[in-house]
């Protein structure tokens, strides 16, 4: 862990999964309860994860939902992901965003 503990960013700068996926799914969260969260921002939060972007606890949650919409090439940006959340484990997926279910077709 760094940055007092509560940021798991990886400070290598290198991106993927790496034996510290875990730890950067949980500093997504940005240490705020999920219940309290729209599904704006957990769309937003599933979207960083793929970005492999951080969301810092103390940053502007609504700052962070607009750039990550606005990057994500799904949402008609530019920025390609680094992994599909649908792929994650099951343990990312609840941290990140419990209420995301895959669709079964």
């Amino acid at each position: 862990m760094f940055h007092g503990g509560c940021s798991a960013e990886d400070p290598s700068g290198e991106t993927g999964n790496g034996p510290n996926e875990l730890l950067r799914a949980i500093f997504i969260l940005g240490m705020t309860p999920t219940r309290l969260k729209t599904a704006e921002e957990l769309h937003a939060r599933r979207l960083c994860y793929e970005l492999d972007l951080n969301w810092y606890p103390d940053s502007n949650h609504k700052m962070m939902v607009k750039r990550c919409h606005e990057m994500h090439k799904s949402m008609g940006g530019s920025v390609e992901n680094v992994r599909e959340f649908a792929d994650a484990s099951e343990e990312i997926k609840h941290w990140i965003d419990p209420t995301w279910r895959e669709a079964k077709l």
